[in-house]
């Protein structure tokens, strides 16, 4: 998770700030942390789904690679020797 390093204030109708509250505890999380994800969801949402979608690419690339694995053993002995 990113550092979090500024604050922002606001005021929120009494019901409103229950109906968060509620929200958050049913998620096991934070007010804050349900309006965090809000923000992202509805500013960010096309970065975030662009960032999802290179990760996604990148791991097909490198599932799809065909690089050499031999058994256990020999590459513990390998990663574990202090032989170079």
């Amino acid at each position: 998770m990113a550092v979090l390093t500024k604050r922002v204030q606001f005021v929120l109708p009494e019901s409103l700030w229950q109906n968060l509250a509620q929200q958050a505890q049913s998620q096991n999380c934070s007010v804050s942390a349900l309006i965090r994800e809000a923000v992202m969801q509805v500013y960010f949402a096309e970065q975030t789904q662009v960032q999802k979608a290179i990760r996604s690419q990148i791991v097909d690339e490198i599932a799809a690679m065909n690089l050499p694995v031999a058994d256990w053993e020999p590459m513990e002995r390998e990663s574990t020797s202090d032989e170079w």
